[in-house]
């Protein structure tokens, strides 16, 4: 009993240091956001919603901003956005926090050199831009940890994430935390209610290349909606999807679902989880992987009135890819109180989600009286339903499955969203890797990847050493999801931990991968790559390592296969 009381006492004891630490360091916040542009199309309301509600679930942390400084269509060249930064984060010391949020568009071009992000900076009048390096320029002389939140378009180019090449990172090091909306290939959607709509349709603008190249720069897509009953536009308010999905994460009338162990902190990893599970309208990328960075404190409810409670919780979509033979998705959700609750399903068509062709339906399997004649009332209690997605052709493909609810402005919201993958029957994915050369943990780098896959299938994904013991597993049976990468690929990152999360060793090591699709499996195993670290320290005698795993400078003969891949039966 003594000895469960000393362990009690000293668990408290630790949970009060850590907290008081974390209250000890001030954060504070810039929140940057552009609607209005010369050289893309107008996203308002949606940007300077982000900011405020953004905003509003970070005042209600018990982190809050102890400055928060806010910025929407007033900032127009890289040399303002410096003011700004200047001005929002002046007085900073090294264990404080710095949070940059930018809503914006993104424009990225992998043929220029180098090969550089650009965020639009614009009021409607004069617009400029700032590139990836720049940011870093401001960022860098400013003291304590810089936490970037970017909402635009190709985000994740600027950690050479979710790209083909170049692989490299521009905020690599230990006092940058980065979550972006999209992978470096992929738009960024939100959705905007000043826009017009017609009857029973969902558009989307695309994403337009500069100088009329459509595919290499993209620009923020807005999609509309309305009631296919006539009843009037649903969206009377507007947002990003990924913005919107943080507010719900951290919303404190939710319990902040985004703190999925429950200790009252929600970390960088934590937030990445969340919202591959939550978000399915881009592929979320975070620097560094599995990160345990507090990224937000809970709140209390009760010191946020102002922020709504979400009408519908704890959604849960069914793992695992479905097939073109068995295309029945099943999820399950909780409704709080009485409310009206739709679904959107969009299929991936051409590279991209076909806003326009997307079905919308009510939920119509309530019984019972209900508050008025209006359609998809649903009473409060947990809820459970089945889709039949059934996909174009025999290949298989992807659906976003979103599950909206109606506010009673007639505003609508998203209450979770997920990617749902359809394999094939019949087709072989022709797997490959494109792999960097190594990376150096110790300097914060991490190995960047991208496993080609020419249907969409399941992935598991080992990380082996020289001798081919496995060192980490990246992903088991992980149903890919578009990336918008050509050919088509899946973005993964090995971080150089191995399974028990301790750095290992440097040396060579290889990437496993299994893909199933149509009931079979096909596997490929990637060239050698070097994890680095001081000359010396290898993980395994070099007389020990078969040749074909050695840097082609160190082997008698450069013949030989680095890499190859098996089908299985």
């Amino acid at each position: 009993m003594r000895q469960a009381l000393l362990r009690l006492f000293f668990t408290a004891a630790l949970c009060a240091v850590l907290f008081a630490c974390a209250a000890s360091a001030e954060t504070r916040a810039l929140l940057i956001g552009c609607d209005r542009f010369l050289t893309q199309p107008n996203t308002a309301p949606s940007s300077r919603n982000n900011v405020a509600e953004f905003l509003a679930v970070l005042r209600a942390g018990g982190d809050a901003p102890t400055r928060a400084v806010t910025r929407v269509d007033s900032v127009t060249s890289a040399e303002a956005l410096a003011e700004a930064a200047a001005e929002a984060f002046d007085g900073s010391r090294a264990e404080d926090v710095c949070l940059f949020y930018l809503s914006t568009h993104g424009l990225w071009n992998q043929r220029n050199e180098p090969a550089e992000t650009r965020f639009l900076l614009s009021d409607g009048e004069v617009e400029g831009s700032v590139t990836a390096g720049e940011l870093r320029a401001m960022l860098d002389p400013i003291p304590g940890t810089k936490v970037l939140i970017l909402d635009a378009c190709h985000a994740g180019a600027v950690l050479g994430k979710g790209i083909y090449k170049p692989f490299d990172n521009v905020f690599t090091g230990e006092h940058y935390k980065v979550l972006c909306s999209s992978g470096g290939a992929e738009e960024s959607w939100f959705w905007s209610g000043a826009a017009d709509t017609s009857a029973a349709s969902a558009g989307a603008d695309g994403a337009h290349g500069e100088d009329g190249e459509d595919g290499e720069n993209g620009e923020k897509s807005v999609e509309n909606a309305e009631n296919a009953s006539g009843e009037g536009s649903l969206l009377a308010a507007g947002q990003g999807y990924f913005t919107a999905a943080i507010c719900r994460a951290l919303n404190p009338q939710d319990a902040c679902p985004g703190d999925l162990n429950r200790d009252g902190r929600v970390t960088l990893a934590e937030m990445k989880r969340y919202l591959r599970a939550h978000h399915g309208e881009s592929t979320v990328q975070v620097y560094p992987e599995e990160d345990s960075f507090c990224l937000y404190l809970r709140g209390a409810a009760e010191s946020s009135p102002e922020i709504p409670a979400n009408r519908v919780s704890d959604v849960s979509f069914e793992s695992g890819a479905l097939s073109v033979a068995q295309p029945e998705m099943t999820f399950g959700f909780t409704v709080r109180r009485w409310s009206r609750v739709a679904y959107r399903t969009v299929f991936r068509r051409d590279g991209r989600w076909d806003w326009e062709d997307a079905d919308f339906l009510y939920d119509t399997l309530e019984s019972g009286p209900k508050p008025d004649s209006r359609a998809g009332w649903c009473s409060p209690g947990y809820k459970e339903r089945r889709f039949l997605l059934t996909p174009d052709s025999d290949a298989g493909g992807y659906v976003l499955l979103q599950v909206l609810t109606l506010e009673d402005d007639g505003t609508m919201r998203v209450a979770a969203s997920t990617v749902v993958c359809i394999t094939p029957e019949d087709a072989d994915p022709d797997l490959n890797i494109l792999i960097a050369d190594g990376f150096d943990p110790e300097a914060r780098e991490e190995l960047t990847m991208v496993i080609q896959h020419r249907c969409p299938c399941e992935l598991t994904v080992t990380v082996e050493d020289a001798l081919g013991r496995a060192v980490r597993r990246l992903a088991t049976l992980q149903p890919t999801r578009p990336e918008q990468l050509y050919p088509d690929g899946s973005a993964f990152t090995w971080n150089g931990r191995d399974d028990r999360g301790e750095t290992a060793p440097a040396g060579w090591y290889r990437v496993r991968v299994r893909a199933s699709a149509g009931g079979k499996n096909y596997s490929y195993v990637s060239r050698s790559v070097e994890l680095r670290a001081a000359p010396g320290a290898l993980a395994e005698d070099w007389d020990d390592l078969p040749e074909d795993v050695l840097p082609a400078e160190s082997r008698e003969s450069n013949e030989g296969g680095e890499s190859g891949k098996t089908p299985e039966a």
